[in-house]
């Protein structure tokens, strides 16, 4: 009797001690998690703020590059408000560099390297077409890079699940003309589009 009161005894102490340790994990781990969650929304905020200022100041860059061609007869004024663009650029270059991710760091600093390199073909009397093009194809894909970061795409799906349709917006997007646009808007507010 005496060897089953003290294995239930140790049975019960055992229980207990395993008890206290789990709930005292399980705490441990809900407020790391709650610190870390915390952290990471701030994060993400500051990322979409700076991924905002970025689209906005290298849209401006890309625009005025326009001005830049031979054609215009706004170059000066373009080259001027580069000039003035780029220490902005290099400020968000510092930020993007603390904040993002390597990849997406990289590739907007490929973006600001080839406005540089714009203005300094421009300075030396180059065509700057082929870098305009560069530009281009680095801003696009700075952008893509940009919205993947920041869930833009499974954001955008949940929205249409919740709104719309899918299939709806991928036939809009097919549209070529502004006449047909027009008559397929006006079709959906009539509620005369049959469901796709």
């Amino acid at each position: 009797m005496l060897i089953t009161e003290a294995v239930t005894n140790t049975i019960i102490s055992v229980a207990g001690i395993l008890g206290t340790v789990v709930t005292a994990s399980v705490g441990l781990y809900f407020t790391a998690r709650s610190r870390t969650s915390s952290n990471r929304q701030v994060l993400f905020t500051k990322q979409i703020e700076l991924a905002l200022e970025i689209f906005r100041a290298t849209g401006t860059a890309t625009n005025l590059t326009i001005l830049l061609l031979p054609d215009s007869e706004h170059q000066d004024e373009a080259r001027d408000d580069l000039s003035e663009l780029v220490p902005e650029l290099t400020k968000l270059s510092y930020e993007a560099a603390i904040l993002f991710p390597v990849e997406l760091y990289v590739a907007f600093k490929k973006v600001s390297e080839t406005l540089t390199d714009i203005i300094t073909e421009f300075d030396k009397g180059r065509d700057i077409t082929a870098s305009r093009d560069a530009l281009k194809v680095a801003d696009t894909r700075w952008a893509l890079m940009a919205r993947q970061l920041i869930g833009a795409d499974e954001l955008s799906i949940e929205n249409l699940q919740l709104h719309s349709r899918e299939s709806e917006l991928t036939r809009l997007a097919s549209v070529e003309t502004g006449d047909e646009l027009r008559s397929i808007v006006e079709k959906s507010k009539d509620g005369s589009l049959e469901s796709a």
